[in-house]
């Protein structure tokens, strides 16, 4: 089914997620939520900058949360957005956008990615492999079956099975001919339609 209200966000968990249980004894999680964005300046010039969101997960969903996801973790997450107003202590009224999450997948943590090795602009690069010689045209190439004698034919590995072989069947068995509907139209020397 087609729901508008879907969301899927690959970001990373800033701060240390806030896990509570709520009135009815239900677990709730609190994640605020990191993700680049490129955008333009007055000059022209791209640069990145961080949008953050706010993503609640309540129930079971909470407490698996909870137990798997960790500060500056990477993480896809999979939810709607909601939006909600409240009236804060000051008495001003507020408006608030959240994602409720429906699932996730738990990506990189700081220290997997530590472990990492970077890759910088000057790291050496692989050479490129030599070019080769133009392939021969058309007219000038042939069929070779064999394997070039540099590579050796691969061998089977493995156990190895011998072919089998379909018997041949046996013979029907005759007609029964002492089966009321079958008799009579046997006897006349063959089958004869009702019709």
């Amino acid at each position: 089914m087609f729901q508008i209200n879907s969301l899927t966000l690959s970001c990373r968990v800033v701060g240390t997620p806030e896990y509570a249980e709520t009135r009815q004894g239900r677990g709730k999680l609190k994640l605020r939520l990191s993700q680049p964005t490129r955008v333009k300046d007055p000059s022209g010039e791209h640069q990145t900058k961080m949008m953050f969101f706010t993503a609640l997960a309540f129930g079971t969903l909470a407490d698996q949360m909870h137990r798997q996801i960790t500060e500056a973790q990477d993480l896809t997450i999979f939810g709607e957005l909601k939006h909600r107003e409240y009236v804060d202590r000051s008495d001003q009224r507020r408006e608030v956008y959240e994602i409720l999450i429906e699932s996730f997948v738990p990506g990189l943590t700081r220290e997997q990615r530590d472990q990492q090795p970077r890759r910088t602009s000057t790291d050496a690069q692989p050479e490129p492999p030599a070019p080769s010689a133009p392939p021969a045209p058309a007219s000038q190439r042939r069929f070779d079956p064999a394997p070039p004698a540099h590579e050796p034919a691969p061998t089977p590995t493995g156990p190895t099975f011998a072919p089998t072989y379909a018997t041949p069947a046996k013979d029907p068995e005759p007609a029964r001919t002492d089966h009321p509907a079958v008799a009579p139209a046997q006897q006349d020397g063959g089958l004869k339609m009702p019709w």
